[in-house]
């Protein structure tokens, strides 16, 4: 006979995996790849799909200077797009995993250290219900942040398994660290070691120094961890010689001075980009956690006190840079997920001691997981409706890619064409580049980029903005075929 226990551990991850689903999987394909991250990744994964070079991102070709991150999620892109075609799907398939990775994470992070299925089933909810999280550039797109949120967050989870349960045999926690910190670092370079110093307070507060420091094993990750991470750097400098002082130029320097004005915001940017929109309504509950401060003891004050420590030194590592980007507080969400859902239950079951309400502790329980459904209900459903109007407002640079996406979609009989596109850096292109290669190789499309008004007659050409399209109407009398969201196909009858 089946055990009850394993019938109930298997429904709560059935209905955790289909909570996940829609914010996760849902139209992963429907967006248009986006500028400028996702479609340079996009534009190194065909590159890393046809030379098979895992150490160096290329750009048609050419090493790539534009994007100097380790290389880890773009091979998952390649091997994405080998398994299934170079399309939307998967260049973004692997960030909807590693954000189920997290998601499981959570849930199975709050059963194993905090004790409890219902405070990893609400922090889930909280982490599926977050705008920041589901919107773009981090689980629902092609860039790195979702898979660098996955690996600084097992270090978080299992540094804090370490210092609670305190196990006689430290290999395997020491094993995961350098795992989290390796794969880190090859996913995102530096940002992978980002919860390193609020991991460091956290062993010094509550681990036994002594026991910290003799134990043999947290050297032999050390090791690892900076021989493989420093390993990378050299070889990738061999193949692209000058690699390693653009990244102390591009990315470690970017903390110290500005790089792009229009990136520079004040300190408090995050505080209100999380409160207006991106962890809305759930920055209101925060304060739980402070007043689990007074509540909470033994093991349950150490697991809040760590996960605040890491939530506000991390907030104000990404506040002290001139230069900010909306998704650098995406490493933020699980943690702040688990903080609610962790204080909500356990002050809930304090609430309901103190008063002494009766009843037994399913029926607390039951309570408790009913009160958090109806506060979830609302923000899980408008993250839903954020994806299905991923087309409402496109970016005028993505114009034209995304109206190849529309041809192929409604007009599949029409595979050769011209775009005409004039910009003045070669990055603004990446994303109709990208286009332009997966239908060539996927279906067979004969497809011309060009930056000059001259076509031959009979040419059908796409066109998006419209001094281009007087000029291309009055010189060639073209002759509009189809039209979407601004984007005209022409036929060239003749060249005056």
């Amino acid at each position: 006979m089946v055990n009850r226990r394993y019938i109930h551990e298997a429904t709560v991850l059935l209905l955790l995996l289909v909570l996940s689903y829609f914010p996760l999987f849902y139209q992963l394909d429907k967006a248009p790849i986006g500028m400028w991250d996702e479609a340079t990744y996009a534009n190194n994964a065909i590159d890393m799909l046809h030379n098979r070079n895992f150490f160096v991102a290329e750009h048609m070709g050419q090493p790539d200077w534009y994007n100097t991150k380790p290389t880890l999620v773009i091979a998952l892109q390649a091997l994405s797009m080998q398994l299934f075609g170079i399309n939307e799907f998967t260049v973004r398939l692997p960030s909807a995993i590693f954000g189920l990775l997290t998601v499981l994470l959570v849930y199975f992070f709050s059963v194993r250290v905090i004790g409890s299925r219902l405070v990893g089933l609400i922090s889930a909810g909280i982490l599926l219900s977050s705008a920041g999280y589901v919107g773009s550039h981090v689980v629902r797109t092609g860039d790195l942040d979702a898979a660098l949120v996955f690996w600084l967050c097992l270090g978080l989870f299992v540094l804090i398994d370490l210092v609670i349960k305190k196990p006689a045999d430290s290999r395997l926690h020491y094993l995961l660290l350098a795992a989290a910190f390796t794969f880190g670092f090859l996913t995102k370079g530096i940002a992978g070691f980002f919860f390193g110093p609020f991991m460091l307070i956290i062993a010094l507060l509550f681990y036994n120094r002594k026991k910290l420091f003799s134990d043999r094993y947290l050297y032999y990750a050390g090791v690892l961890t900076v021989v493989l991470c420093s390993g990378y750097y050299f070889i990738r400098n061999l193949y692209t010689p000058g690699y390693f002082q653009a990244v102390l130029d591009l990315e470690i320097m970017r903390f110290s001075k500005g790089l792009m004005s229009w990136q520079a915001h004040p300190f408090d940017w995050y505080y209100q980009q999380l409160k207006a929109t991106r962890f809305y309504p759930f920055t209101y509950a925060l304060p739980l956690s402070v007043v689990g401060l007074f509540v909470f003891k033994g093991d349950k004050f150490r697991v809040l006190v760590s996960l605040m420590i890491t939530a506000a030194g991390y907030f104000l590592l990404i506040s002290y840079p001139a230069d900010k980007l909306a998704w650098y507080d995406a490493p933020l969400f699980p943690v702040m997920a688990v903080l609610i859902g962790f204080s909500f239950v356990e002050l809930g079951m304090w609430v309901s001691d103190k008063l002494k309400i009766k009843g037994k502790g399913m029926v607390k329980t039951t309570l408790m997981a009913v009160l958090a459904l109806v506060f979830l209900v609302k923000p899980y459903r408008s993250v839903i409706s954020g994806i299905q109007d991923t087309e409402t407002a496109l970016f005028p640079m993505v114009m034209e890619g995304a109206a190849l996406k529309y041809l192929h979609e409604n007009a599949p009989e029409i595979k050769k064409l011209t775009v005409y596109k004039k910009e003045e850096h070669e990055e603004h292109y990446d994303q109709l580049l990208f286009y332009v290669r997966a239908f060539e190789e996927e279906h067979g499309y004969q497809i011309r980029m060009t930056r000059e008004m001259k076509f031959k007659s009979g040419e059908m050409v796409l066109v998006f903005r419209e001094e281009d399209k007087v000029f291309i109407q009055q010189q060639y009398k073209a002759v509009p075929l189809r039209s979407w969201k601004g984007v005209v196909l022409f036929r060239i009858p003749g060249v005056i």
